[in-house]
C-alpha cells in the first residue's frame, strides 16, 4: 500500500466454471467514479457463455424501482450517467489459458485492456485456435452484451473450426485465413449467433470437400 493507492491480490476465484486470479491497484479516496491505474487478470478456464448470464442476472438484481423510474422519466437518452458502472480501468492485462463459447475452444490468450463507460476494450489482442492464431482487436458492452471485433485468423484447420463454430462437420477441409468486421449481442453463443452481422472474407488452401461434395450427394438431393 502506498499512501495514495491500495494493492489488492485475489488468487483461486472461482466463478460458473471459471476461474480467476487479478492484481489492482485501487486508490484509497473514491470518487463517483473507482479509476484503477492497473489490474492484471489471468485465468486457467474461462466459460464465457457462463460468466454472460451469470453478468446478465447480476445487472438485472442491481436494478432498483427508483433507478427504473429515472431510466423511464429519460427515455430520450439512451445511456444516462446512473446506467453507468462506476469503474473504469485505465491500463490492464489479461492472460488466459483457455476460454470456450459455444462448441468453439480458444488457448494462450493475451491481451491488454481497458474499460471506460461500461466497455471493455481489448486492443491487440492475440490467441491459438485450431492449429492457428487469431489476432486483433475486441470490445464488450457489460450492459448491453455488444460485442465488436475486428479480426484476422490465419493457418487455422478448416474442419475443426467450422465443425465448431457452424456445427457442419466433417465438410469442408484444408487450411483456414479469415478478415472479419462484425457486430454481435447476446447472453449466449445462440443469441450472439443470430445477432450477428458485418462482413468477413475467407479463404481456404489445399480445400477438399466431404460428403455433401460428393456426386452422390448431388445426384440424391431431392429439391434438384
Amino acid at each position: 500500500m502506498t499512501e495514495s493507492n491500495i494493492n489488492v491480490k485475489v488468487s483461486n476465484l472461482a466463478l460458473e466454471n471459471s476461474k480467476f486470479n487479478c492484481e489492482f491497484n485501487t486508490p484509497q479516496n473514491f470518487g463517483n467514479v473507482i479509476d484503477l491505474t492497473s489490474f492484471n487478470l489471468t485465468s486457467s478456464n474461462l466459460d464465457a457463455d457462463r460468466l454472460a448470464v451469470l453478468s446478465e442476472k447480476m445487472m438485472k438484481a442491481a436494478e432498483t424501482p427508483s433507478s427504473s423510474s429515472s431510466s423511464n422519466a429519460n427515455k430520450t437518452s439512451s445511456s444516462s450517467s446512473s446506467d453507468n458502472i462506476p469503474l473504469k480501468i485505465s491500463k490492464g492485462t489479461v492472460k488466459i489459458d483457455k476460454l470456450t463459447s459455444g462448441e468453439l475452444v480458444f488457448t494462450n490468450i493475451n491481451s491488454p485492456f481497458t474499460l471506460n463507460n461500461n466497455t471493455v476494450y481489448l486492443n491487440g489482442m492475440t490467441l491459438n485456435a485450431y492449429d492457428g492464431t487469431i489476432s486483433g482487436d475486441v470490445s464488450y458492452n457489460i450492459i448491453s452484451t455488444l460485442i465488436k471485433a475486428k479480426l484476422s485468423g490465419n493457418s487455422m484447420d478448416a474442419n475443426r473450426f467450422i465443425s465448431a463454430a457452424a456445427l457442419i462437420k466433417d465438410q469442408l477441409f484444408g487450411t483456414l485465413k479469415f478478415d472479419t468486421d462484425v457486430s454481435l449481442s447476446g447472453s449466449t453463443y445462440q443469441e450472439q449467433m443470430k445477432t450477428l452481422n458485418g462482413t468477413a472474407n475467407f479463404t481456404i488452401e489445399n480445400g477438399k470437400l466431404g460428403s455433401l461434395g460428393s456426386i452422390e450427394t448431388f445426384l440424391g438431393a431431392n429439391n434438384l
